[in-house]
């Protein structure tokens, strides 16, 4: 998508984006781009924060986090980076939540099949750029590699992993959007930013340590 929306959900809760990936890794983990146990980790689902209900669990916010760093690392500035924070992802994520909760109330969600078909066209567009040469091609063919080691550091085939995490996570972003859309030709008078603080206003959000 080519339209300028400005989000204060930022994309480092998104598992991973289709453009634009580099090939920095994380220096602890194994295989080139760092990714080869990424989410090998603890998956005991512990429940950090409800929304209006909806639980948001430890292990979620941990892949968050950690591909937030991965992500940072990728900006392409010898600049020193902040520590990536757990609270204010954390609020991301909970504001996510509430884009998809009002989505659902206005009707306008995106569906799961939609955002996998946009997924899997994407990835067959990007494949089929590496099968070219010069600079173009050359990113391309890192960008498949990254997904191939990423995919199997869930012993996940890549369609497996876009299947189970990629689609839901490209839906979040297009519901973002078509909130963002709907606010502008029902609510003009309020920005994104102010729909987004009263829901928040609204809504019963719980934490637990």
């Amino acid at each position: 998508m080519n339209k300028k929306i400005v989000l204060v959900i930022v994309s480092a809760i998104v598992l991973v984006s289709l453009f634009g990936v580099g090939a920095i890794g994380l220096a602890q983990e194994d295989g080139p781009f760092g990714l080869g146990k990424l989410f090998q980790q603890d998956r005991s689902g512990k429940v950090i924060a409800e929304v209006n209900g909806e639980k948001i669990n430890q292990v979620q916010l941990d892949r968050s986090k950690r591909m937030a760093e991965f992500q940072q690392s990728n900006q392409g500035t010898s600049d020193k980076k902040e520590p990536i924070s757990e609270e204010k992802l954390l609020e991301q994520m909970i504001d996510y939540a509430l884009v998809e909760q009002e989505c659902r109330r206005l009707k306008i969600s995106t569906t799961y099949e939609t955002a996998l078909a946009e997924t899997r066209e994407d990835f067959a567009t990007i494949q089929k750029t590496a099968e070219g040469t010069g600079a173009e091609a050359a990113s391309a063919k890192q960008t498949v590699a990254f997904f191939e080691e990423f995919a199997k550091g869930m012993d996940l085939t890549v369609d497996e992993y876009f299947q189970q995490y990629a689609a839901d996570a490209r839906r979040k972003s297009m519901d973002a959007i078509a909130l963002k859309e709907w606010i502008d030709a029902n609510a003009p008078q309020k920005s994104f930013e102010q729909y987004l603080s009263d829901l928040r206003d609204q809504a019963n959000i719980q934490y637990y340590n």
